[in-house]
């Protein structure tokens, strides 16, 4: 009878059998067994042991599905991320037929296929297209000059000026 539950074991295995099932048809199969011819202790702990190295692989084959899902939401951040500070660059693109195109990144689109696409004078061009780029064009606003940041730090408190107080700081 240890054959028809051998039998039940490789078919359970194939549908992807659980350690409680599996040790449920172990001790099925050692209360069936036949009495005159008892299975040997080294068989049940070959098959023991070969669960558990299933088992085992199992859950690294899980882990490393995990992992290589976090590389690439990783890998999906970083592109887009790098492609978000192409915005306002100065590009050449490769528009096809070996013709260029140059010009600024006014937007990023994401594609069809799921990969970011660059908008470059009023056109789209897969990421892939890039072919050159330059550093970012100067802010045309007028309102804004180059010191406004050392005037912003210079009036946020620092050392040696005076705190909201009107006295000047206490030095340590």
């Amino acid at each position: 009878m240890s054959s028809s539950v051998g039998g039940l074991t490789s078919a359970a295995a194939q549908q992807g059998l659980s350690k409680d099932a599996f040790l449920q048809l172990l001790v099925t199969q050692m209360q069936y067994q036949d009495p005159l011819q008892p299975m040997d202790n080294s068989q049940f702990l070959a098959q023991l042991a070969q669960f558990s190295a299933l088992e085992q692989m199992t859950n690294v084959a899980q882990a490393d599905q995990q992992i290589l899902q976090a590389v690439q939401n990783l890998a999906l951040v970083q592109q887009w991320s790098t492609v978000r500070s192409l915005l306002g660059t100065q590009v050449v693109v490769d528009a096809g037929s070996g013709q260029q195109v140059s010009g600024t990144v006014s937007a990023v689109r994401l594609g069809s296929d799921g990969n970011p696409q660059l908008v470059v004078n009023g056109q789209t061009y897969a990421l892939s297209a890039l072919q050159e780029l330059t550093a970012p064009l100067a802010a045309s606003d007028s309102s804004t000059s180059p010191n406004s940041t050392s005037a912003d730090l210079s009036s946020s408190g620092t050392a040696g000026t005076a705190n909201s107080a009107g006295t000047p700081p206490v030095s340590g």
